[in-house]
């Protein structure tokens, strides 16, 4: 996959943790950083927030 060299690709996969209808703790699922190939396991939203939101620091501060 290519992209542009100012952007980051993030994959991100959701699973509902049994087979009942989800509620907010119930969710899991995974944030894949496409470039560099890390792969961080969530377990609701904030998880996935604070994965990409460490991610973007660490590329400004090497683009610094």
């Amino acid at each position: 996959m290519r992209h542009q060299p100012d952007e980051i690709v993030f994959v991100v996969r959701m699973w509902v943790r049994g087979h009942e209808r989800p509620t907010e703790g119930e969710w899991r699922g995974s944030v894949h950083d496409v470039e560099s190939g890390q792969r961080f396991y969530v377990s609701g939203t904030r998880d996935i927030a604070d994965f990409i939101g460490t991610r973007l620091a660490e590329r400004s501060r090497a683009d610094r």
